[in-house]
């Protein structure tokens, strides 16, 4: 797997061979991402949504591999 169970952060493996490097000549470089969203849809039925969001690496031959998700906000439709 790609991110670490409790930190989010990439795995070196996966970032060097997404970047086609080896790992003494790889450039890396670590990027902050804020994700928030408004007026989801609600499409749970005894409660509000529990929304969380899924990044993902699509290679140049379109094949998809998932790199990390958020944590999941539970019942709330303004995350």
């Amino acid at each position: 797997m790609a991110v670490s169970a409790n930190s989010n952060e990439l795995n070196d493996e996966y970032l060097n061979a997404s970047l086609g490097m080896n790992t003494l000549a790889s450039l890396k470089q670590k990027v902050g991402i804020t994700i928030s969203c408004k007026s989801l849809p609600n499409i749970d039925r005894r409660s509000k949504t529990d929304p969380f969001c899924v990044l993902w690496d699509i290679s140049q031959s379109g094949k998809r591999t998932r790199v990390g998700q958020t944590e999941m906000i539970a019942d709330n439709l303004n995350p």
